[in-house]
């Protein structure tokens, strides 16, 4: 058998907070659009389709509707981890960008020297998102077996970038994923590879050739 773990990396479908462009991170409980049912039991044959063992969730409403369309495929039951939460956002739950660039000074210099910034007072910085959900797509990984991770746009993507080692200006090359889309990542003995990138379903075992890295 091979030593080689595979996660199988799947955001969330559509909610109304996607549409308005309001940051909702770990903060609200916001559930899937009738879109985002869609779309989540449309792409469920072709996540079904990478025959995953185990299948491992965010506990926030909008990952485990998108992962309840898999489930009833592949007949497995998911267990949620914490640690696979969308960002803490903070004070900045249900502003849009353009509020919080308006109103907060410090992000929009952050923004434009493209740095790091705690979101609100009380949130999390990019990097601390990183360690956590690194952590947990760590703690996914089966050597020989292949895991369905459900998750959230910027916690895959972090999580993702602290498996490779990249520190937050490398991160942003990353293109977060877009609802519903699927990434697939390897790993042997620590060395992580990106085998496909944010692609969109219903599209089976296709490569993107957007990023194609092994560290």
């Amino acid at each position: 058998m091979t030593d080689t773990a595979t996660l199988v990396l799947w955001r969330h479908g559509e909610t109304t907070w996607n549409v308005g462009h309001r940051f909702q991170g770990c903060n609200a409980d916001v559930p899937l659009s009738d879109q985002g049912l869609a779309q989540a039991a449309q792409a469920a044959p072709a996540v079904a389709a990478w025959h995953p063992t185990a299948i491992v969730c965010s506990p926030l409403l909008r990952a485990r509707q998108t992962c309840a369309a898999a489930e009833s495929l592949l007949g497995l039951t998911s267990t949620t981890d914490d640690r696979l939460k969308e960002i803490d956002v903070g004070q900045w739950c249900g502003l849009t960008p353009a509020t919080v660039l308006e109103n907060d000074p410090g992000y929009a210099v952050a923004v434009a020297a493209d740095l790091d910034y705690r979101r609100g007072v009380t949130g999390e910085t990019v990097m601390e998102l990183s360690a956590r959900a690194g952590a947990a797509l760590r703690d996914c990984a089966t050597p020989g077996r292949t895991t369905l991770v459900v998750s959230h746009g910027w916690a895959l993507q972090m999580g993702v970038a602290d498996l490779l080692g990249w520190d937050y200006a490398q991160s942003r090359g990353l293109k977060v994923m877009s609802n519903c889309a699927v990434s697939v990542i390897t790993g042997n003995r620590g060395r992580w590879r990106i085998d496909s990138w944010n692609v969109p379903s219903p599209s089976e075992h296709h490569i993107s050739n957007e990023h194609f890295l092994i560290v």
